[in-house]
Formats: C-alpha cells, sequence, structure tokens
C-alpha cells in the first residue's frame, strides 16, 4: 500500500520531472542537428566554390587558373601603384575549373601624372624577372572573383622574386 500511496503522492512530479528531461534531450538533439546541417551546408559551399590562383609559369609569364570546383565568374585583378604608373589588368568574364582553362596576366599601364607612358613588357612581374633584374619590388594583387550565385571572393597574392605567396582568401560580404 505505501507504493501505491507514493505514487498517488508523487506519480505527477516524477512524470513532469521525465517530461522535462525527454524535453532538455530533445531541445539538445535538435540543436546538435541543426550544427551538424549547418556544417554541411558549409562544406558543400566550399567544394563547389571557385578558388582563382596565380601561378608563373616559366614559358608564358604570370597565369592565373581557377583551383576549385565552380565556375568563377567576373574575374578582376584591383588596379594598383607601381613606382609612378597604375597598373590594371584586363577583366575576364568566365574562368572554369577545367585544367586547360587558363588566362595569361596581361598587364595594362596607365598614364602618370607627369604623362609619361611605361611599356607593359617594362614590369619586372614575374618572379623570374623580379630576380634577374634584383628588384626588391613587390607586387600586391587583390584578385575578387564570384560564383554563380553571385558570392564574392577574394585571394590576396604577393609576387616577388622569392616567388609567389598567398596571403589570403575568403568570402567578401555585401
Amino acid at each position: 500500500m505505501c507504493l501505491v500511496n507514493f505514487f498517488e503522492t508523487y506519480g505527477h512530479m516524477i512524470s513532469t520531472t521525465a517530461l522535462v528531461i525527454t524535453m532538455a534531450v530533445l531541445i539538445w538533439y535538435a540543436w546538435e542537428t541543426r550544427k551538424l546541417r549547418m556544417e554541411t551546408v558549409k562544406q558543400t559551399e566550399l567544394s563547389q566554390r571557385p578558388f582563382v590562383m596565380i601561378f608563373d609559369s616559366k614559358t608564358l609569364g604570370i597565369r592565373y587558373k581557377n583551383r576549385g570546383q565552380g565556375i568563377a565568374l567576373n574575374i578582376e585583378i584591383m588596379p594598383y601603384e607601381y613606382k609612378d604608373y597604375t597598373v590594371a589588368f584586363k577583366k575576364e568574364t568566365v574562368l572554369s575549373a577545367e585544367e586547360k582553362s587558363t588566362f595569361t596576366l596581361y598587364p595594362i599601364v596607365t598614364k602618370t601624372k607627369t604623362g609619361k607612358t611605361l611599356a607593359p613588357e617594362a614590369i619586372d612581374f614575374t618572379p623570374n624577372q623580379l630576380t634577374r633584374f634584383n628588384s626588391d619590388f613587390v607586387h600586391n594583387l587583390d584578385i575578387r572573383y564570384e560564383n554563380i550565385e553571385k558570392k564574392r571572393y577574394q585571394t590576396l597574392v604577393k609576387i616577388s622574386k622569392e616567388g609567389i605567396e598567398y596571403i589570403d582568401t575568403k568570402e567578401i560580404k555585401p
């Protein structure tokens, strides 16, 4: 009889406690499942994103290609100052992830305030040329591109006589 009286007195507290514990476990499980889903989405995006890289082709100069799995669109290298000149590059529309899809970087040099011009080939641009002319000048390239969903990305590259160094790659938030 004592057991029956115990459950009559405390049964509602035991069942309420069991329900609260079950609810807490379900909330924790839902939270962990959400984190797992978010990580899966992130991994899928990373696997499908473009990644534009620069490399030094000994015979063709500095080239760039897409090493990611997704298509890179509207690829542009931001203009920068070189000595007294502004160096810009031709904007490319599409760069697929195929191995044969590469473009050579051809610098376009604009005039300075003094009105002088500089031939593009006069730029010490490749690591080989920088070494050959014993130039300590460093070319910092800011490459921007987007994927097919219009997400913008940026790759920062440093070219010096030591070679090509990747500084950073990231998504550009709007």
